[in-house]
């Protein structure tokens, strides 16, 4: 069914959309508004982590147009990047190491030098699946990936400042409201689709799929903003979280809710189990 509805999938740009190398886009610096403020609760729940909303500073940078894709990863592996020291961070390595990863954790390597990726419980050709995100690797994968390419992860700020165009919308492609058109979510083909689909959700300067298909890794500490308040309503808070990594951006598995650019999801670093996907800043 997944494949099947990958395949038929009306949102993608056209039939021939392969991406082959990581295209940049500069961002230029401007003062950005993190978090939620009051009157968004109209577009989304807004969850206690998410408040107050201030204002920060954003210098300049270049942000990937696409999310890293399984043929972009690939390229890592076949070039010995999970086996040089010199892209990954110390914690990075001595993870990698200890756990023996030379690669994705639901990647196998089979006879005549081909991949196989599993999908539950399912095992598919990792070429069928190229232009999608790769997902389901650890913080220290995905930083050491952006070493390689002489890049490095987006911070939360600069995430959201791109995600929000420069800090003027709700939502990469306006202020309307999210419906079915604008993205992979809420378990719609249970999977991910190709980093091109949904044109539509595009940001103003053509960054894509900001929102659903993966959540997406960024070097920044999950932490209370200033003036913090718990939620007494949501008790089981995600204040009990803090010190994680943040991920930004919903999933195809994440509910409507929770897919808008404010939302601040978090993961253990070493985590290799849920779909998150990264992008790259230079």
């Amino acid at each position: 069914k997944w494949e099947k509805n990958n395949k038929n999938n009306k949102n993608k740009i056209n039939n021939n959309n392969d991406v082959h190398n990581l295209e940049f886009i500069k961002i230029e610096t401007g003062k950005h508004i993190q978090g939620s403020l009051d009157d968004y609760f109209r577009y989304y729940f807004i969850k206690d982590n998410e408040k107050p909303a201030f204002v920060t500073q954003v210098d300049d940078f270049s942000i990937s147009t696409t999310p890293v894709t399984n043929k972009m990863f690939l390229d890592f592996i076949d070039k010995g990047g999970y086996n040089q020291k010199k892209f990954w961070s110390k914690e990075g390595w001595r993870w990698k190491t200890k756990n023996q990863m030379n690669h994705p954790f639901y990647w196998k390597k089979k006879k005549n030098n081909i991949w196989k990726i599993k999908h539950f419980k399912s095992w598919i050709h990792l070429e069928n699946v190229y232009q999608h995100p790769v997902t389901n690797i650890s913080f220290f994968a995905a930083e050491a990936y952006c070493s390689f390419v002489n890049g490095r992860l987006p911070t939360e700020e600069e995430w959201e400042y791109v995600a929000t165009n420069l800090s003027e919308t709700i939502y990469p492609w306006g202020d309307h409201d999210i419906t079915d058109e604008y993205g992979n979510f809420f378990i719609k083909y249970s999977g991910t689709n190709n980093v091109n689909d949904y044109e539509i959700s595009n940001t103003r300067l053509g960054i894509k799929q900001m929102i659903g298909n993966c959540l997406e890794y960024c070097n920044s500490t999950f932490k209370p903003y200033d003036n913090f308040c718990i939620d007494v309503i949501e008790d089981f808070s995600n204040y009990k979280h803090f010190g994680k990594v943040i991920c930004k951006g919903g999933s195809w598995s994440s509910h409507i809710i929770n897919c808008h650019p404010k939302y601040r999801y978090f993961i253990d670093k070493n985590n290799v189990l849920e779909y998150i996907g990264f992008r790259v800043c230079k």
